[in-house]
């Protein structure tokens, strides 16, 4: 009987109790929210809640935005011959990059907006050459610029150096003759700047400097400056001559008082080339007729047409013979403009240049 009462107590209270507990869950929501119900559309693959509508995809808000990033690029290219220390090229006028010896590509570190300009200049030349940018300005178009060239090629001369960078200052250069032959590129004393006055101006390559002592005193030397003592080998010699058309001797900055300079392409260069001295093989006055300049008459080249077997056996160093009397002597133990015989005027400092 206890059990049975026990049974219908709780049977009694049970639905009162549940009662009280739904009640009080109610009473626990906020009656003031507004928040709408969560929808979904079982036919659609996104829903939104709280907007009713199923078919609004949850990526609207970012399908309207605009991505306003700009993409930047690296401004890179190809280096030719930069040989020396000393190359120091900017981008646009500052980010320097110092390029080492031998380098044969570049690439600046600071990258470049699309659509922006970009301007590749030489702050510094590398010693003894200059440089000149290829492809150097244009705009950054979405990709790495990659076609500038920064070219430092040897030229074969002086004169060569000049035609392609015109302004060159004098100085010493260098100078690749022949290219990928034999000889091997030197440093050479250009002079920029000398007029013979028949518009032969500038690039005349030194190849002697006698500074006051004869040919044959004098040794060869793998470079040589203005006011130097020696003279270039005859490979040098003759592969320089090749690219040259001109002969200039003076006495050492006395240019335009004391010298003379070879009509282009005529005898005395052909004789360089074959590296004899460079009145062989021309009788009488013939040879005055070949020159140019201050000392360019018959005192100062003349020549005997009986002495032409002997001086034809001359060769390299020795430049110029002028046989008896007062004339122009380079070769053996001489180095003067004026010799009678057996006595010299004193030897002189002298050079020879070609163009």
């Amino acid at each position: 009987m206890n059990l049975t009462r026990a049974s219908v107590v709780v049977a009694l209270v049970s639905p009162f109790a549940a009662f009280t507990a739904l009640g009080g869950l109610a009473a626990c929501e906020d009656s003031s929210s507004s928040s709408p119900p969560t929808t979904f559309d079982a036919g659609q693959s996104n829903f939104a809640p709280g907007t009713g509508d199923a078919r609004a995809p949850l990526g609207d808000a970012q399908t309207d935005a605009t991505d306003t990033t700009t993409r930047t690029f690296k401004v890179k290219g190809t280096i030719l011959n930069a040989a020396n220390a000393g190359l120091v090229i900017q981008q646009s006028g500052s980010d320097d990059l110092t390029i080492a010896p031998g380098a044969t590509a570049f690439e600046f570190a600071t990258p470049r907006p699309s659509g922006s300009s970009y301007a590749v200049t030489i702050r510094s030349f590398p010693q003894h050459q200059v440089c000149k940018v290829k492809s150097a300005a244009g705009t950054v178009s979405e990709a790495d610029v990659t076609d500038v060239v920064i070219d430092c090629a040897n030229r074969a001369s002086c004169n060569a150096l000049l035609t392609d960078f015109p302004g060159t200052a004098s100085g010493t250069y260098l100078v690749d003759p022949d290219g990928n032959g034999t000889v091997t590129p030197l440093v050479a004393q250009c002079d920029m700047t000398y007029d013979d006055g028949h518009g032969h101006v500038g690039g005349w390559t030194l190849l002697m400097s006698t500074n006051g002592m004869g040919p044959v005193a004098l040794s060869s030397v793998p470079a040589l400056a203005s006011g130097g003592q020696g003279y270039l080998a005859i490979d040098v010699v003759k592969a320089i001559a090749a690219v040259s058309s001109q002969i200039h001797v003076r006495s050492t900055g006395q240019a335009a008082t004391k010298s003379v300079t070879s009509t282009p392409n005529s005898t005395p260069i052909t004789n360089l080339r074959q590296g004899v001295v460079v009145n062989y093989d021309i009788t009488g006055n013939d040879q005055v007729g070949l020159w140019t300049g201050p000392l360019a008459d018959a005192n100062h080249l003349l020549f005997n047409a009986d002495a032409n077997a002997a001086i034809g056996a001359q060769r390299w160093p020795g430049v110029y013979w002028d046989w008896g009397g007062f004339g122009f002597h380079l070769i053996d133990t001489h180095s003067s403009w004026t010799y009678n015989n057996t006595a010299t005027g004193g030897n002189e400092p002298m050079e020879v240049y070609v163009r």
